[in-house]
């Protein structure tokens, strides 16, 4: 009899599914790790403890690991002798019932591996059905159910301000590594819906201030204005922050693109992103998070227009979203600040026409000409246009950012 390990949440070159074999222990007990980020240094992953034929208070937890545990929630590490762990309850999962179960987390150093002699003991019997009649529904400290990796040290214990930053520039400042504090997520507040809580699109693009294309697999690169969360996308913009990857002032940014999603109308299909926007700091400025932007070709139908895009999504210097489309007056969707709140966004584009859905409502639809010839790019983030954050740090987050495709164009 054993158990499965399925790797769930690992990059694309290992496939999803992807089983290896756990041994079950004494006792009629099931072991099952599941991985739930990693990176190239390191990964983080949850214990389940299925217990089948007996309760058993006070657990204790014990087996073998290739892999250094950095620090665990829902429970403690007791002992490490070599590479053998002993892990015991938190104060309030210290017993598991018959035909229930118990699970703990952890951040390790090291690769995804097999941990195995896992051995289940604690006292056996039947657990007081009242151990304390008013306990703590909530229990301080708890640690964060999801905590956030640390990739081989991209993270920094300040952050400079933008001058010290870009006067240590190299001459290609678009080579350079700006690292910056680790943001924590409140996944809680920001992951609040179906879409809020999937995984994103890997093998996008990121566009900073030193640099307008950063390789997916640089991303980490920049953790002062990029980083992730588990399900989650960070951006941030600080103080200062300007534009220096080319001779445009200010048009300071952070913000993902999908050049692998590029399309234009000769294809006949609709494009579509979708995600979760959670504005967590304005910094008391206005932006645009969203667009579904194309290139730029000198054409009297489009005006000589530089940036082809036809649709945006801005929250302005009030915090208030607006939908800014290119042919049409600016549409409030919600006309409060947005500051600590979120809202699912979708937005369908087949290279001319366009609709918008905020919260699941369609709220704009349109269309903007582009020359057939221009690919359009969906953009996810921060920009500023010709400005630059004057005071403050500025963060938005992503969540299940997607882009998929459906046959023929939009009616």
């Amino acid at each position: 009899m054993s158990t499965r390990l399925r790797l769930k949440s690992l990059p694309r070159a290992l496939a999803l599914g992807t089983l290896l074999s756990l041994p079950v222990a004494a006792m009629a007990t099931n072991f099952t790790m599941k991985p739930q980020s990693m990176w190239a240094t390191g990964f983080t992953a949850d214990i389940v403890i299925s217990q089948s034929d007996r309760a058993v208070n006070d657990w204790r937890v014990s087996f073998n690991a290739d892999f250094d545990i950095e620090s665990v929630w829902n429970g403690v590490i007791l002992s490490r002798v070599g590479n053998r762990y002993v892990i015991g309850p938190a104060p309030y999962n210290r017993s598991i019932a018959a035909n229930g179960g118990v699970d703990f987390g952890f951040k390790a150093a090291g690769k995804v591996s097999k941990p195995t002699n896992f051995l289940l003991t604690g006292a056996t019997g039947t657990p007081d059905p009242k151990p304390d009649p008013k306990p703590d529904p909530k229990p301080d400290p708890k640690p964060d159910p999801k905590p956030s990796p640390n990739p081989g040290g991209i993270y920094s214990a300040s952050d400079p301000s933008w001058t010290a930053v870009k006067n240590s520039l190299p001459g290609n400042a678009g080579t350079a590594t700006v690292k910056g504090t680790k943001v924590t997520v409140n996944h809680g507040a920001v992951e609040t819906t179906p879409i809020g809580k999937r995984s994103f699109d890997t093998g996008f693009k990121v566009h900073v201030p030193i640099s307008s294309t950063i390789p997916y697999e640089g991303r980490f690169k920049i953790t002062r204005w990029y980083q992730e969360e588990g399900n989650v996308q960070v951006f941030r913009l600080f103080q200062g922050d300007a534009n220096v990857q080319s001779e445009r002032a200010g048009a300071a940014r952070s913000e993902a693109f999908a050049p692998n999603d590029n399309f234009k109308l000769a294809d006949n299909r609709t494009n579509i992103w979708s995600g979760r926007f959670y504005v967590d700091s304005r910094a008391n400025e206005g932006f645009s998070i969203f667009q579904s932007k194309a290139g730029s070709v000198s054409d009297p139908r489009i005006h000589n227009i530089s940036d082809a895009w036809s649709v945006q999504l801005n929250i302005d210097n009030r915090g208030r979203l607006i939908i800014n489309e290119r042919r049409e007056a600016d549409k409030v969707v919600y006309n409060f600040d947005m500051t600590g709140r979120g809202f699912d966004a979708e937005i369908r584009d087949d290279g001319e026409k366009y609709e918008v859905y905020i919260d699941g409502v369609k709220h704009a639809s349109g269309k903007f000409f582009r020359h057939p010839s221009l690919e359009t790019t969906f953009r996810w983030g921060m920009y500023l246009g010709t400005e630059t954050v004057t005071q403050g740090v500025a963060r938005l987050y992503v969540s299940g950012a997607r882009v998929t495709t459906k046959a023929g164009r939009l009616p």
